[in-house]
């Protein structure tokens, strides 16, 4: 590699360790907000969670009984659910039939 060459990859190089030390203290700064933040976070995400499992436990039993109800409810609309389709489908075939 030219002289000159090597003297502008040095500039280069010693401009961006100027710029890594001015931006180190605003770095280093957010750092310590993020970590603090963390730090301030963790106990209220940590209750979250319990307060989350708990209210799942305390769900499950009617959830259950919810999902047992909703298959009857559907077994029970299922005659229906059928009805409706075919009286969709009659309705149509005419619309069709004018095409």
């Amino acid at each position: 590699m030219k002289k000159k060459e090597k003297d502008i990859f040095d500039e280069i190089g010693e401009k961006l360790r100027e710029v890594g030390d001015d931006l180190k203290p605003y770095i280093e700064k957010a750092e310590k907000k993020l970590n603090d933040l963390d730090k301030a976070l963790e106990p209220a995400l940590t209750e979250l969670g319990d307060k989350l499992r708990e209210l799942g436990r305390m769900l499950k039993p009617p959830m259950d009984d919810l999902s047992e109800k909703f298959k009857e409810w559907a077994a029970s609309a299922e005659s229906m659910i059928e009805d409706m389709g075919k009286r969709i489908k009659k309705r149509q075939k005419p619309d069709k039939e004018k095409k």
